[in-house]
């Protein structure tokens, strides 16, 4: 454990590891932020997914649309626990997982967005 928290106050004290990291969880807020303002919780199915060749190919119960943020935080975790392990060993690597939560994020606001776009407006 010794190496986790090492690494976390790390984590703090360094922008090239924080900015990431506050960044992707800013987003991952907005994400949430975005489904509770624009996705209307009713008890009927809504589209879940939007593709630009086919349209809504998957629909379902509105609660399911939270499983995006929500296993997009757990590889926000997950990524900063490997990199706190992979740190002393090689840090390019730490710092690519960490950049790596950031671009997680910013596939899912996409792919949200376009889906409200095209479905709920």
């Amino acid at each position: 454990m010794n190496k986790i928290g090492k690494f976390f106050s790390l984590l703090i004290k360094q922008p090239e590891f924080y900015l990431p990291f506050m960044a992707s969880l800013f987003i991952n807020g907005l994400i949430w932020l975005m489904i509770v303002w624009r996705l209307p919780a009713t008890s009927t199915w809504i589209p879940l997914h939007f593709s630009s060749y086919v349209g809504i190919d998957w629909i379902g119960p509105w609660i399911k649309i939270t499983y995006y943020p929500g296993i997009s935080l757990l590889a926000i975790a997950l990524n900063i626990f490997l990199a706190a392990l992979e740190y002393n060993k090689n840090r390019r690597l730490a710092l690519w997982l960490v950049w790596t939560g950031l671009i997680i994020q910013i596939f899912i606001l996409i792919s949200l967005t376009f889906l409200i776009i095209n479905y709920f407006n």
